[in-house]
């Protein structure tokens, strides 16, 4: 499993190499969609911590309190891990992980952050599933399981 920062660090050193927008919003998302497709593709995470269903959407807490500051203007750096160092995929000792994360950035890079939410808002979507049982209201650290997230990409790679 990847720390979450590292796999936003990989999003963040695309937006900077390329000068595609990258904002909070669509950070989040792309590391939540990034984890599912790989859930639902090798059946394991493909980062260590819990996604949360939140008002607007899955949230991975380290991703959004890492980059938060930017509100929703574009991401200019890297954040650093627990460790106060710089993590980032390394394309040579990492090179699955790498082909992995530049085919999201490939399918999802272009797509602005509304957007992106709005793929993870469909009905009977992780985020939905969860975001209903309680009732259409923010409840504290709601987990949505990985195997809910791994279900649906799951069956979103078979269609």
């Amino acid at each position: 499993m990847q720390s979450s920062i590292k796999i936003a660090n990989f999003f963040v050193s695309k937006s900077i190499n390329t000068g595609e927008e990258l904002s909070p919003i669509k950070l989040l998302k792309l590391v939540y969609l990034s984890h599912g497709w790989y859930l639902g593709l090798t059946e394991k995470p493909l980062i260590g911590e819990a996604v949360q269903a939140w008002k607007y959407g899955p949230v991975v807490k380290d991703v959004y309190y890492a980059f938060r500051t930017y509100g929703s203007e574009q991401i200019t750096s890297f954040a650093k891990d627990s460790y106060s160092t710089i993590q980032i995929p390394n394309a040579e000792k990492e090179k699955d992980l790498v082909q992995f994360l530049e085919k999201i950035w490939e399918i999802y890079g272009k797509v602005d952050g509304l957007r992106l939410s709005a793929l993870t808002h469909e009905s009977g979507s992780p985020w939905d599933t969860v975001w209903n049982i309680q009732g259409g209201k923010y409840k504290k650290d709601a987990i949505i399981p990985n195997d809910l997230i791994r279900d649906y990409y799951k069956a979103k790679s078979a269609a």
